[in-house]
C-alpha cells in the first residue's frame, strides 16, 4: 500500500476554527491539529478548482455520498514549542450606507502563528489498479494548495505542501505529468 507523506509550510498565520463560540471568541481554534476532513477539503477544492480534474476523477480519489475513497487522510498534528503562538484577530464589518459598524459585524478569532512545519500522511487503505497515478495526482492536488483555512484572500492561511510518496519527493514536473495524463484519459 502507499502512503503520501506532505510537509506543510507555514507563510502566515492562520485559521481553521473549531465551529464552537469560546470564551467571547466568535472563532475558536484547536491549537494541536488541523482535521484530516479540512486537509481533504483543500485538496479536493484545489483538484477541482485548479487543476480541473473531472467529476468521476475526483470521486475516485476523494469518494463521494455513498462511495468511499480508498485512501485516508490523517490529521495535520502541529508541534508545541517555541515559535507557536495563539493571537487574536478583530474584525468589523461595516455598514457602508451610514459608515458605522454594521449590526453584528464584530468579530474575535483566534489565529495561529507557526514558525515551524508540520506533516500529514495520506494512506492507501484498499487495492486499486491505478494506486501509483492516483498518489501522484494527491500530491499535484496538494502541491496546488496554497492557502488553508479561513480568510485566505486576506492574507490570512499561506502555506507550501510540499509531498513525498514512499519517501520520494514528488517533483512539479512529475504531478503535472500526472494532471496531464488524467485529463487526456477523459475521466
Amino acid at each position: 500500500m502507499i502512503e503520501i507523506s506532505v510537509t506543510v509550510h507555514f507563510h502566515a498565520p492562520f485559521r481553521v476554527a473549531t465551529g464552537r463560540a469560546k470564551d467571547g471568541y466568535d472563532a475558536v481554534l484547536d491549537p494541536q491539529r488541523i482535521p484530516a476532513s479540512t486537509l481533504k477539503g483543500v485538496m479536493r477544492g484545489a483538484a477541482t478548482e485548479i487543476l480541473g480534474l473531472s467529476p468521476k476523477s475526483l470521486t475516485r480519489l476523494f469518494g463521494s455520498v455513498g462511495s468511499a475513497s480508498v485512501w485516508a487522510w490523517d490529521d495535520l498534528e502541529l508541534p508545541d514549542g517555541p515559535g507557536k503562538a495563539i493571537t487574536d484577530r478583530i474584525r468589523i464589518r461595516m455598514d457602508p450606507d451610514r459608515g458605522i459598524a454594521a449590526e453584528g459585524g464584530l468579530l474575535l478569532a483566534q489565529e495561529l502563528w507557526m514558525d515551524r512545519s508540520a506533516n500529514f500522511t495520506i494512506e492507501q487503505v484498499a487495492a486499486t489498479s491505478s494506486a501509483r497515478a492516483d498518489a501522484e495526482l494527491l500530491a499535484a492536488a496538494a502541491m496546488a494548495v496554497k492557502g488553508l483555512g479561513a480568510s485566505r484572500r486576506r492574507g490570512l492561511g499561506w502555506i507550501t505542501a510540499v509531498p513525498q510518496i514512499g519517501g520520494t519527493a514528488v517533483t512539479a514536473s512529475t504531478a503535472a505529468a500526472a494532471v496531464q495524463r488524467e485529463r487526456g484519459t477523459g475521466s
